[in-house]
């Protein structure tokens, strides 16, 4: 008997493996091993184990008795990235006033990116320039308006997760 529960609070999955219910019927139990399918194992009949990245991988426990017994008990797993980037928006800064008509919108994430769009007050969203690393976004915003303005970036990395950041600022081009 395997049971398998996992956390997926911080974006990462955390694997508990209990194999603790397991039994021998004519004899005793002398080894367990766990292969995580990532290239990693593990040696006893309760394991923790963090997965790096995403994937579907196939936890397999294997058990030996004590006259020369084995066998094995397989789970598949999906391990999916559910962490948005991180956005750190450079520029505008909340608060700050501009002095041109031309919005600078620069920022940047901790992973890469896949989709980065700007809406300035309510209007249609434009996309924003993906620096070729991906970790990075830029662009100028042009603005026919001055006064107290709001801004949203959103987001996107490549397993689709989001994060969106508004400030407001004033342009005051005169």
């Amino acid at each position: 008997e395997m049971a398998i529960s996992t956390d997926t609070a911080l974006g990462i999955l955390q694997l508990h493996a209990d194999a603790s219910a397991s039994r021998d019927l004519d004899g005793s139990l002398v080894s367990s091993q766990f292969d995580f399918g990532d290239g990693t194992s593990g040696s006893g009949l309760i394991q923790d184990h963090v997965y790096a990245s995403p994937g579907t991988y196939t936890v397999k426990l294997t058990l030996g008795d004590n006259k020369g017994g084995v066998t094995s008990l397989s789970q598949l797993i999906l391990v999916q990235d559910t962490m948005p980037p991180q956005l750190h928006l450079q520029s505008p800064l909340a608060r700050a006033v501009i002095s041109t008509l031309q919005i600078p919108i620069e920022g940047s994430a901790n992973e890469r990116l896949s989709e980065a769009q700007a809406q300035l007050d309510g209007e249609a969203a434009q996309a924003l320039e993906i620096s070729q690393d991906g970790l990075s976004f830029s662009q100028k915003l042009p603005t026919l308006r001055t006064g107290l303005r709001t801004l949203t970036v959103r987001i996107k990395d490549r397993a689709g997760n989001a994060s969106v950041q508004t400030v407001s600022f004033t342009v005051d081009a005169n």
